[in-house]
């Protein structure tokens, strides 16, 4: 888990340590996308984590 936390302090040191109020999150009923400034450089997202990684068991 520790590289992820690592990773993701990269990704944001590397993207200028935007504020919170840089991101969104934009719900469908296709999924759920999250972005940094402009909503057309989405990534997917599920269970609250990355789809890069494994998402936790639903209840």
């Amino acid at each position: 888990m520790w590289d992820e936390v690592e990773a993701a302090y990269r990704w944001w040191v590397g993207h200028d340590k935007p504020d919170h109020t840089r991101f969104g999150l934009t719900v469908t009923a296709e999924g759920q996308r999250a972005w940094l400034d402009d909503p057309a450089r989405s990534w997917a997202v599920r269970g609250g984590r990355s789809v890069s990684g494994p998402a936790p068991d639903d209840p």
